[in-house]
């Protein structure tokens, strides 16, 4: 009759503690229901309306049902590993249990007295260790400081290496630079001593002309002067008259702008016939003469030309 009661109670303990376990999951799902359906009301009922069309497109359901059996799998997996950890648990404190229950019966007092000293031997070990832990994170933190001393070191020298390879940098810019530019001094010097040996070779085999020949290049020079600013008085005497010629041709045709006809090609070499001289040697057109390559500028040029 005893083992009867006990086993009814034993068994109404674990009905009471099944009916419970299901109260309590039937609360959790309650809630669960509760939250997904505010939350979907929120997302989909009120966020997702087109404010266009009034409705809820099909996209936005879609892409939150997904959402929300993800994360209904992940919350299973997650559940699913939980219940066989706690799995893995019971048995282990099963096991433990009994074989609790089988060493129970062979222990004595005397294994409890060899518990005890073995517990004080571990305590003080583990206070050894505790010591010698404390010791190391003291080590550990003085590391650390001359860690992060060298750390600043080595990162002021990498700065430093950082400003002499920007130096070297620029030094072997300006080295460059001086190179060409002694490149350029060396071809510049090579072209100043060729012309100082042309000079040189040209003084030392210089001859002084003849005073009557200097005095006939001079008078002829001056004759060229006086013929230059002859023609010149005449072209500006000319130009004036073709300008009053060309705005009188356009009142008399109405034109606003010289037209190309107007004007003809003349043979210069008619102008220049009073600069020819008597004796063999001919003067060169007034404009070549201002020209930059047969210029008389000075008169050592014509000693030269004279020799």
């Amino acid at each position: 009759m005893q083992i009867a009661l006990d086993t009814f109670i034993e068994k109404a303990k674990r009905t009471k503690f099944k009916y419970k376990a299901e109260i309590e999951e039937s609360t959790i799902r309650g809630e669960e229901i509760k939250d997904a359906r505010e939350l979907f009301e929120q997302s989909i009922v009120i966020d997702a309306v087109d404010p266009i069309t009034q409705r809820i497109p099909a996209e936005k359901f879609v892409w939150y049902m997904q959402d929300w059996l993800k994360n209904a799998r992940l919350i299973t997996e997650k559940l699913r590993l939980r219940n066989n950890s706690l799995k893995i648990q019971y048995n282990k404190l099963k096991a433990l249990l009994t074989q609790k229950i089988e060493l129970g019966e062979s222990i004595h007092e005397v294994d409890f007295e060899q518990l005890r000293i073995e517990n004080k031997h571990l305590i003080e070990k583990i206070e050894q260790k505790n010591t010698h832990l404390i010791e190391l994170k003291k080590i550990n933190g003085k590391a650390n400081l001359n860690l992060a001393t060298h750390k600043n070191y080595l990162q002021k020298i990498l700065e430093g290496l950082k400003t002499i390879k920007n130096a070297i940098d620029e030094s072997q810019l300006q080295t460059r630079i001086h190179e060409q530019e002694t490149e350029e001094a060396k071809k510049e010097l090579n072209e100043a001593i060729t012309k100082y040996n042309d000079v040189k070779d040209l003084i030392d085999h210089y001859k002084v002309p003849e005073v009557f020949d200097y005095v006939k290049v001079k008078g002829r020079l001056y004759d060229l002067k006086k013929s230059l600013k002859i023609l010149s008085r005449r072209i500006n005497i000319t130009k004036i008259i073709l300008n009053t010629n060309t705005k009188k041709m356009m009142k008399l045709t109405r034109e606003k702008r010289p037209l190309p006809n107007w004007f003809k090609e003349q043979d210069e070499t008619d102008d220049y016939d009073d600069l020819y001289d008597e004796d063999d040697y001919i003067y060169s057109n007034p404009k070549d003469i201002l020209s930059k390559d047969n210029r008389v500028s000075s008169e050592f040029d014509i000693f030269k030309a004279l020799k």
